[in-house]
């Protein structure tokens, strides 16, 4: 990917960076990483699936650290999000 230029990129109170892994010769997300940042508090999070009946749990437990926060910014790192972002939408 080539970027001409300054990108604008939206921040806001809380800021979330998300790494998602996933094992392609299985199917499955296996982990989900996350920082979050509020204001001046940092907190990180992983959620681990051992196997692909785990998968929906841990999206759960990303679901619940994200609805607790108002005026979210999520940014995510690599183009294997794009995968997970589908399947949240």
């Amino acid at each position: 990917m080539y970027v001409l230029g300054t990108p604008e990129v939206p921040s806001g109170p809380v800021r979330i960076f998300l790494d998602v892994e996933s094992n392609p010769e299985e199917g499955f997300v296996y982990l989900i990483g996350m920082i979050v940042l509020d204001g001046d508090s940092e907190t990180r999070h992983s959620f681990w699936a051992d196997c692909k009946g785990q998968e929906c749990d841990i999206f759960e437990q990303f679901v619940s650290v994200v609805s607790r926060h108002d005026d979210v910014h999520i940014y995510c790192y690599g183009a294997a999000q794009s995968v997970p972002r589908t399947t949240l939408q």
